[in-house]
């Protein structure tokens, strides 16, 4: 028990660190596609992309840790 809450708080901390990667692309598309970098802006979400899935995952695992407790 005490070692799932250890995950969850590790998970959680992930979490939030990969959030702020996921915003920091999104922002940096936003100013690309201001710039007229449709290609440089396409990367930038293609990578936001990949965050998000890092994300889903996580919450996965959470969910599922939650469902054995």
């Amino acid at each position: 028990m005490k070692e799932s809450k250890e995950i969850v708080k590790l998970l959680k901390n992930e979490r939030k660190y990969i959030m702020k990667c996921l915003r920091s692309r999104i922002k940096a598309a936003r100013e690309d596609l201001k710039g007229g970098g449709i290609e440089i802006a396409i990367n930038d979400l293609l990578g936001a992309l990949h965050w998000q899935a890092e994300i889903d995952f996580i919450d996965y695992i959470l969910r599922r840790i939650e469902e054995a407790d």
